[in-house]
């Protein structure tokens, strides 16, 4: 475990960049939920209420057909995470290649967390029969691993919680959800709207789970655990995302396919035809990590994985963009490429 930088995120490489293909999130927040949000700036003197908040909750509920009671919204879905020791798991574990904060958070907050690695086509592996806590993303995040609701439900055992990291679900299509399944207490499932809306600087996720988790979760909150903008971007998302979503299922995958294609012949894809907004690439180069970080210096980030545990300097992950950048990229690549030497 401590050979890995688990804290370390996307936005990291990102965060200078002017082409950014580094931070898995949509490249713009859609105006019609951009709207609400500035007018509701002007009620920023008051505290949030309390009666907005609980609308909010039970927007979301709506939207999934779950009770309210089944929902916790997070300020980001990493709060979620943040939360998972309050479950006071006696032996985690969380799958890797996967997202790292689930894991970093137990760590530091001294529990002993083993890693279980997936086989090499990323599908489950055997879970250790003392796990009393399982930690997964659906899809997964950087191999873009989609799990059928059949699979996810064969992690579960006695005394056993099953966390499903559902971050990337919207986008990919509720078909293997178990967002239902979870509100009758056999998971945790965690989502957010941060990457397919575009709010990543909003924190805005939420739990579902049973109210006996949440109602334990939320003890450990402060009095206005998020804010009105929060809860107005919760409110607007479940009144207007439905065909937003719709739409925006059929764009990704569209350029998904052009941008698979156009670097087939440079890279090594990974699960090219999952529904996540990412991909897993293997890039045809001598030195990965050298071209990686003279792209850097052209403006250009792309995520490197080996704070990933299971993967190492010879991956990269890079979000589903426009044709036109990722052309940009590639011509970039290849001249690194030429111009990088041992």
């Amino acid at each position: 475990m401590s050979l890995y930088d688990l804290h370390f995120h996307g936005d990291v490489p990102a965060a200078t960049a002017e082409l950014d293909f580094a931070v898995n999130v949509a490249a713009r927040t859609p105006e019609w939920l951009l709207a609400p949000l500035r007018a509701e700036v002007d009620n920023l003197r008051d505290y949030p209420d309390h009666g907005l908040a609980a609308q909010a909750q039970e927007a979301i509920a709506a939207m999934h057909g779950v009770q309210a009671e089944n929902v916790l919204l997070l300020n980001g879905a990493a709060e979620g995470f943040a939360l998972l020791g309050r479950c006071e798991p006696r032996h985690p574990v969380v799958l890797s290649p996967g997202f790292t904060e689930p894991a970093a958070q137990l760590l530091d907050q001294g529990f002993e967390v083993e890693l279980c690695r997936t086989a090499a086509d990323f599908s489950l592996p055997p879970i250790p029969a003392a796990a009393d806590m399982v930690v997964l993303g659906n899809p997964t995040n950087p191999t873009g691993r989609l799990y059928s609701a059949e699979e996810i439900a064969a992690l579960r055992a006695p005394q056993r919680t099953v966390v499903v990291d559902e971050a990337f679900m919207d986008i990919a299509g509720d078909g293997q959800s178990v967002i239902t399944q979870a509100a009758a207490g056999e998971y945790v499932v965690l989502r957010s709207l941060t990457k397919t809306f575009a709010l990543a600087g909003l924190r805005c996720g939420y739990a579902v789970a049973s109210p006996e988790i949440l109602q334990r979760w939320a003890r450990y909150r402060p009095h206005w655990p998020l804010s009105t903008l929060q809860y107005r971007a919760f409110l607007t998302v479940a009144a207007q995302g439905e065909e937003f979503l719709r739409q925006e299922r059929q764009r990704l995958a569209a350029a998904k396919q052009r941008q698979c294609a156009l670097l087939a012949p440079h890279a090594r894809i990974h699960l090219p035809t999952s529904p996540a907004p990412f991909m897993l690439i293997e890039p045809r180069c001598h030195h990965p990590e050298q071209v990686r970080l003279a792209l850097a210096r052209d403006g250009i980030s792309v995520r490197p994985c080996q704070s990933f545990p299971g993967l190492d300097e010879r991956y990269w992950r890079l979000a589903v963009r426009e044709e036109a950048a990722v052309r940009t990229l590639i011509d970039a690549f290849l001249e690194a490429c030429a111009t990088t030497t041992d």
